[in-house]
């Protein structure tokens, strides 16, 4: 593993992009490096940044999980968190998870409040009094197509947290196939969902079977990062957790299905499936 000092012997953009790979390596693989290292490289992280005119808040914010040396959960979001900030301060496109998305575009673009344009009526809405919130998703086409599910539904608004994806990246649009225009999609943290949007449930691992969950009236469906699910915050804001039993050889189902199989149990509780 490349030394601190040996980064510092690189030109700016070159040692962000260094940096990059190496935190792609331990989120990849799982393993957080010692704390002093991974400090240490936050750190170089902040500085060469700054020597560009550019800040990064996730440098600063891995340093402050590292007091607790122990929580390699936080270690870890943290340590994705940065990695997908420095590839947008170097003009790098966000990674379609593993995948880089089409060259020339980067993922800084614009914070998106898209006004729907041409939505059915709302007692023609078959889920408008529910909503979808997506925290640190990074893959384009899963944001597309959840995007596309949620019309598909009739949901009535999608809410990204700020390191989703913009709404008009190429592939985001693509996989969306028009539906960003029927459904409001709303850029906002977590903090920021209020009373509107609640109750707010938890689809993840550990929860309640789909099948014996009680649906609300209305509410929000939170979706988690395709790598780490839903962060504490999350699932500690939630009045309730829904999960999907599996009994095939896979562990997990891409975000994007789950959506799906979740919205239409409580699409099929409302006697109108």
């Amino acid at each position: 593993m490349i030394t601190v000092r040996k980064l510092q012997s690189l030109p700016p953009h070159t040692r962000l992009r260094k940096i990059i790979r190496l935190l792609d390596g331990f989120v990849r693989y799982g393993v957080p490096p010692d704390p002093p290292y991974l400090r240490a490289l936050a750190g170089e992280a902040a500085r060469t940044a700054a020597s560009l005119a550019r800040r990064t808040e996730s440098a600063g914010a891995l340093e402050r999980v590292l007091e607790d040396p122990h929580d390699r959960e936080q270690i870890l979001r943290q340590i994705d968190a940065l990695r997908y900030e420095l590839r947008a301060l170097c003009g790098e496109p966000v990674a379609d998870w593993d995948l880089l998305s089409p060259a020339g575009y980067g993922a800084s673009g614009p914070a998106q409040n898209a006004a729907p344009a041409a939505v059915p009526e709302e007692g023609d809405r078959i889920g408008a009094s529910v909503s979808l919130y997506l925290e640190s998703l990074r893959s384009p086409f899963n944001v597309g197509s959840i995007i596309r599910t949620a019309a598909a539904f009739g949901v009535r608004r999608v809410g990204l947290s700020p390191d989703c994806p913009p709404v008009d990246h190429p592939r985001v649009v693509r996989s969306a196939m028009g539906a960003g225009e029927l459904v409001e999609l709303v850029r906002l943290p977590l903090s920021a969902l209020g009373d509107e949007w609640t109750p707010l449930i938890a689809v993840e691992t550990g929860g309640t079977p789909v099948r014996a969950f009680t649906f609300p009236h209305r509410g929000t469906l939170l979706f988690g990062s395709e790598e780490f699910g839903l962060s504490r915050d999350a699932l500690d804001a939630a009045a309730g957790r829904v999960s999907i039993a599996l009994s095939g050889w896979k562990s997990s189902l891409n975000v994007g299905v789950a959506c799906g199989i979740v919205l239409h149990q409580w699409f099929a509780r409302s006697g109108r499936d």
